[in-house]
Parts: structure tokens; sequence; C-alpha cells
């Protein structure tokens, strides 16, 4: 697992990757960000490190700030598989349901 941070104060902002050789990407696992500002920063090192790599792609999962990263150009692709999953048994949760924490898991 590889990866790229940004100590400031009062937080500091990571991400953390790992390379998806199958699909020539790096593969965010974890973006924990302070602001968009670190967020950009650190996507810019994972695309630099992408490309010195021979990787064509950096893909998150449900980035935060993603108005953010699409002004800077990012796609954004709505995934079809390995969804997760979400059982509401009461039925009281009605549509409004919003995934925290809903990032890529990589068995290694």
């Amino acid at each position: 697992v590889f990866g790229a941070a940004i100590d400031g104060s009062p937080e500091s902002s990571f991400i953390v990757w790992t390379y998806d050789v199958r699909k020539s990407s790096i593969l965010v696992l974890r973006a924990a960000v302070a602001s968009a500002a670190d967020l950009l920063a650190l996507t810019k090192t994972a695309i630099s490190v992408a490309k010195s790599n021979g990787f064509d792609a950096v893909e998150f999962w449900n980035p935060p700030y993603q108005g953010d990263l699409a002004d800077a150009g990012a796609l954004r692709v709505v995934r079809t598989g390995s969804l997760p999953m979400l059982c509401d048994l009461n039925g009281d949760m009605g549509s409004d349901v919003q995934w925290l924490y809903n990032e890529k898991f990589a068995w290694v």
C-alpha cells in the first residue's frame, strides 16, 4: 500500500492507494482530507506517480469534494460492480441515504 500526505494544522490530510495492474490504474483506498485544496494536491501527486509508473488513471470510490474534482477535470463514472449493501429491515430509512466511508477495500 502506498500513499501521500500533507501535514497541516490543525488537521493532516492523506490518501492511501494500491496499484490495480489489470486496469492500469492507481486505486485510492482511503482519502482523509481537511480541504478540497488538499485533495486536489494529493490527487495531483497520485496522478504524477501513476504516470511515472506507466499507469493510465487514478480511481476513487466516493471521494470527498466531488464537485472540486470535477471542476479540476476529473471524470465521474458511476460504478456498477462491487456495490456495498444496505439493509433496511424496518422500512423507515426512506430514500434519503447518505453513504459514509464508502471506499474501496482491497484484498491483498
